[in-house]
């Protein structure tokens, strides 16, 4: 259990002076109602709150800078998923490049496929991942089961669509 943060909580410390020749561990300080948490340790009582202290305040800085490489994090993926769309021309399709999961597609001869996820070849070029023979529509069914997957030009593409079962 961590305490909040804030300069107003109180603070419990000891006077433990252990048996042992160094002196660094004879004062204790903690939160109070946070007995099994963060420690503080000194020569004196004042020593032992500093310690306490300056922890907490490495703890808050080492949340702040997670929390700030969170947020980059989060925006460096929103503006990938942005480049892969410009890449490909569809959402649905981006999404399956970073989000294995049921999709399908319609060439422009008029094959619908199903797939799980795909990779981009290049600006022209994509592959496909297809789902099993026996999972693919009995309608405009590709004549074999590919599979390792199938290398698809990006403009015979007429349609992608995400969870075309549902989710």
């Amino acid at each position: 259990m961590s305490p909040p943060q804030t300069n107003t909580m109180k603070i419990i410390t000891h006077h433990i002076c252990p048996p042992i020749p160094n002196l660094s561990h004879d004062w204790l300080a903690y939160y109070a109602g946070d007995e099994d948490g963060l420690k503080g340790w000194g020569r004196t009582e004042e020593e032992a709150i500093k310690d306490l202290e300056n922890s907490q305040a490495d703890i808050d800085e080492r949340c702040k800078e997670t929390m700030e490489t969170a947020r980059f994090e989060e925006e460096l993926f929103e503006e990938m998923d942005k480049m892969r769309v410009l890449l490909v021309g569809s959402k649905a399709l981006a999404k399956a490049i970073h989000d294995p999961f049921d999709y399908a597609l319609k060439l422009r001869a008029g094959e619908v496929i199903t797939f799980e996820f795909a990779e981009i070849i290049d600006r022209d070029w994509v592959r496909l991942h297809l789902k099993k023979q026996d999972e693919q529509p009995n309608k405009n069914r590709l004549p074999f089961p590919a599979p390792r997957g199938m290398d698809v030009r990006l403009s015979d593409i007429v349609w992608v669509m995400d969870a075309p079962e549902g989710s």
